[in-house]
C-alpha cells in the first residue's frame, strides 16, 4: 500500500525534490554583472532554454497544481543571439489543467520530478465504477484482520458525477461493536480483500496442553504417583534416575494463536506452587506439530527455565529438569477434534 503524505509534507517534498534538481543544473555561464540587471537574476543564452507543458491527473486537487507553480517559480533573464537581453520572465506559468515551465533542461527536468513526486503520493482517482462491501468476522479479532488488509489499503478519490468536486477517502475501514469490516473500491480491489479475509478468518486449531512435573531420584519414592507407563519408559531412556514420581498435572484446552501467552498454574507439596508460560508460535498441521516461541517455568522451590521448543503432538516432552532432587517438566499437546 502505498504510504500517503499530508497535503504540506507534498508540498515540502516537490520543492526538495526541485531543489535538488536546481542544483544538479548547469545553466549557461553567466556573467558576474550585466548592466541594468539585477545581480540576483539568471540571464539564460536562448539556444539553452526548452518549453515543458506538465499536468496533473484529474482526480488532484486545482491548489496542488497553484502550489507547485509558486514553489517552482523564479524570474530569468534571456540573452538572444544578437546579444540583447529579455526580460525578466516568469518561468512557470498556469495553464488551463496544466503548466507551462521555460527555463533551462535541469531546471525543468527537476519540476518533473516533484511534479511526479506530488502525483505518486496522492489518492488513486476513481472514475471507475466503485462498491461497497461488509465483511462480519468469524473467528479472529476485527483489529487482526484490519491489520492483515494493510498491503492493500490505500486512499482513493470519487465523485458522484464528472461535474462533482473529487472526495478522499480510505478505500477500507473498521468498527468493533457490532464488528465489521467496510470495503469500498473497485470490483478486483474488493475481490482481493475479500478472498484475503476469507483465508486468514478461520477457526484457530484447538489444542490440549497438559503439564506433567515429575520427581527424579536414585532411590525409591514412597508415596508417589503413578506415572502412565509409556512416560515411565521414555524419562528411562532419556534420564539415568531410577524411579519417577507424579507430583502434580496442570491441562488446559486452548485455542493456538501465534504470539498469545497462555499459562498453567498450580501447587504441589504442602505449600508449593509453580507458574507455566507458554507463547505458541506455528502449528504444523502436517507435521503434527506446535512450535513454542517461548516457554516460561518458575516454581516456589526455586526450580526456574526459559526456552524454546517444538512439540510433536502426543508426545512427552521433558522441557527441563532443575533442584537437588530434580523436578522435570514434562509437556504434551494434543489436538482437539470436536
Amino acid at each position: 500500500m502505498k504510504t500517503l503524505l499530508p497535503f504540506g509534507a507534498l508540498l515540502l517534498v516537490a520543492c526538495a525534490t526541485t531543489a535538488a534538481g536546481q542544483q544538479a543544473a548547469a545553466p549557461a555561464k553567466v556573467p558576474d554583472t550585466v548592466p541594468g540587471v539585477p545581480p540576483e537574476l539568471p540571464v539564460i543564452a536562448a539556444d539553452q532554454l526548452v518549453l515543458e507543458y506538465m499536468t496533473l491527473p484529474d482526480s488532484m486537487d486545482r491548489d496542488v497544481l497553484s502550489s507547485l507553480i509558486r514553489l517552482n517559480r523564479r524570474q530569468i533573464m534571456v540573452r538572444n543571439a544578437d546579444g540583447s537581453l529579455r526580460g525578466p520572465l516568469e518561468n512557470c506559468q498556469d495553464a488551463d489543467s496544466g503548466m507551462l515551465v521555460y527555463d533551462t533542461a535541469d531546471y525543468v527536468k527537476g519540476v518533473k520530478l516533484a511534479l511526479a513526486k506530488v502525483v505518486g503520493e496522492a489518492p488513486a482517482g476513481m472514475d471507475a465504477p466503485v462498491m461497497t462491501e461488509v465483511y462480519v468476522p468469524r473467528f479472529v479479532a476485527v483489529q487482526r484482520l484490519f491489520s492483515v488488509l494493510q498491503p492493500l489499503q490505500r486512499t482513493i478519490a470519487t465523485r458522484a458525477s464528472a461535474h462533482q468536486p473529487w472526495e478522499q477517502h480510505s478505500n477500507v475501514s473498521f468498527q468493533s461493536s457490532p464488528a465489521m469490516i467496510v470495503i469500498n473500491d473497485t470490483q478486483d480491489q474488493v475481490a482481493r480483500m475479500l478472498e484475503l479475509l476469507r483465508r486468514v478468518d478461520n477457526a484457530p486449531p484447538q489444542m490440549l496442553i497438559t503439564c506433567w512435573l515429575v520427581r527424579g531420584s536414585f532411590e525409591e519414592q514412597s508415596g508417589a504417583r503413578e506415572l502412565p507407563s509409556d512416560l515411565v519408559d521414555n524419562l528411562r531412556r532419556l534420564l539415568p534416575y531410577h524411579e519417577y514420581g507424579l507430583v502434580t498435572t496442570a491441562l488446559v484446552r486452548t485455542s493456538i494463536l501465534a504470539g498469545e501467552e497462555r499459562s498453567l498454574r498450580g501447587s504441589f507439596g504442602q505449600d508449593s506452587e509453580f507458574q507455566l508460560q507458554l507463547q505458541p508460535g506455528a502449528v504444523d498441521e502436517s507435521g503434527h506439530r506446535l512450535a513454542f516461541e517461548r516457554i516460561e517455568f518458575k516454581s516456589s522451590e526455586g526450580a526456574q527455565f526459559d526456552t524454546s521448543a517444538v512439540v510433536d503432538f502426543n508426545e512427552y516432552t521433558v522441557l527441563g529438569a532443575a533442584g537437588a532432587n530434580p523436578l522435570l517438566v514434562v509437556l504434551q499437546v494434543k489436538p482437539v477434534q470436536d
